[in-house]
């Protein structure tokens, strides 16, 4: 193992900058009301509908406009100012949740289809934005910091993902869902008024003439990040196989939805303690170990978790499961980052945004089938296996030196 001290500022040292701390604080409300929406929807399609199939859509309209719009989004963000680009981005969320929220408290009823809509809509725009939001930290702080920043984004999105679902079930007793949707555009407009102050001072990119197949091929072509994409797409589908049975190893201790809910909670407090952690542990370990461990962790989950006989030890182990997300995820979304340059940064994000979504797309479908087709020890333990597989291929792919 190598053992190396980073030139590592403490965790919080990003928010020193000005421009930085602002973005994060506002967009941590964003991420509140991102999940108050997620959390809302899911139970409001349960209420319209007994169809599984149309309440499994749900995902399908969230994720389904990564793959239609994020290289697009990448390349188009790579040529304006990012604070532009975000702030339209942004405004049409917004716009998005006040046109359903006016037509639906007016003039339509609220149907399976209009929400769906709904969804597909306004996930649109987050598609939009994550590739450019990536690339935007990374020009709010000094290179040396953009590991610490990546760490810090994944907090404010855990703090989101803790919060969002408890005050949006506090809320739904008090006033109605599409309300919720409103609050969820008021929280938003924090971010667009920092986004507005900031596209006076951000200096424009330097564009060139190339087009967006041959941008992406140049990406593509280019080895260390070839390596990076490899590395994402497998690792993201050996890491969601766990959560992707998860459903299914509740149902086996006889619990509900309920218990559901609390291991998501639960997994966000745990990354959380996982975010707060990881600096210390980077001082004094490579980034490449960080990453390593994090995918051994993943594997000893998945083989002892179908072992678990109770809630009490799912708990636990969803607990150390959220602890180490924050270093996996946030490993790779800083070598992002860092692996081409500033012009080709959103373009990069955005074909790894998609490496993440294929991995755990292809991931639950093939863990749930091998689930189905024998059991989930051996589905599992499969995943277990590919994971301890591909953490000890990472020096073949990236350089020891993330």
């Amino acid at each position: 193992m190598k053992i190396r001290k980073l030139s590592g500022s403490k965790l919080l040292s990003p928010l020193k900058f000005k421009q930085y701390k602002r973005l994060l604080l506002s967009n941590t409300l964003v991420h509140i009301g991102m999940w108050m929406t997620t959390m809302s929807v899911a139970w409001h399609m349960t209420e319209l509908t007994d169809s599984d199939f149309l309440v499994g859509l749900v995902q399908t309209s969230s994720t389904l406009p990564v793959f239609l719009l994020a290289l697009w989004a990448g390349y188009i963000a790579d040529k304006m100012k990012k604070s532009s680009y975000l702030l339209f981005s942004i405004l049409g969320a917004v716009s998005t949740i006040l046109i359903y929220s006016f037509l639906t408290f007016y003039f339509i009823s609220v149907s399976p289809l209009t929400l769906l809509i709904f969804v597909f809509t306004l996930n649109c725009f987050s598609a939009l934005i994550w590739p450019a939001w990536q690339a935007a930290v990374s020009l709010a702080v000094p290179r040396e910091e953009i590991k610490n920043a990546a760490l810090l984004n994944g907090l404010s999105f855990n703090v989101g993902r803790s919060l969002g679902p408890a005050i949006a079930g506090f809320l739904t007793s008090i006033i109605s869902i599409k309300s919720i949707f409103l609050f969820n555009a008021i929280l938003m407009f924090p971010l667009a008024i920092v986004l507005y102050k900031w596209r006076k001072n951000e200096v424009a990119p330097i564009n060139d003439n190339d087009g967006l197949l041959v941008t992406y091929s140049k990406i593509i072509k280019y080895k260390p990040a070839l390596n990076l994409f490899f590395i994402t797409f497998l690792s993201f589908i050996c890491a969601n196989g766990f959560w992707s049975l998860l459903p299914v190893l509740i149902a086996n201790t006889n619990a509900g939805a309920t218990s559901f809910g609390t291991i998501m909670a639960l997994t966000g407090i745990g990354a959380i303690g996982g975010t707060l952690v990881a600096p210390a542990i980077r001082e004094k370990l490579s980034e490449i170990w960080l990453l390593r461990l994090s995918m051994l962790g993943f594997s000893a989950i998945c083989l002892i978790s179908p072992h678990v006989s109770g809630l009490l030890g799912l708990y636990a182990i969803s607990i150390m499961f959220g602890s180490l997300t924050p270093w996996h995820i946030a490993t790779i979304n800083a070598r992002a980052q860092t692996v081409t340059s500033d012009n080709l940064r959103s373009k990069t994000l955005a074909i790894n945004l998609i490496s993440m979504y294929g991995g755990m797309a292809i991931g639950g479908a093939t863990w749930g089938g091998v689930s189905q087709a024998f059991s989930p020890t051996v589905s599992l333990t499969a995943c277990a296996l590919l994971l301890i597989f591909t953490s000890f291929i990472i020096n073949k792919r990236f350089n020891d030196e993330i």
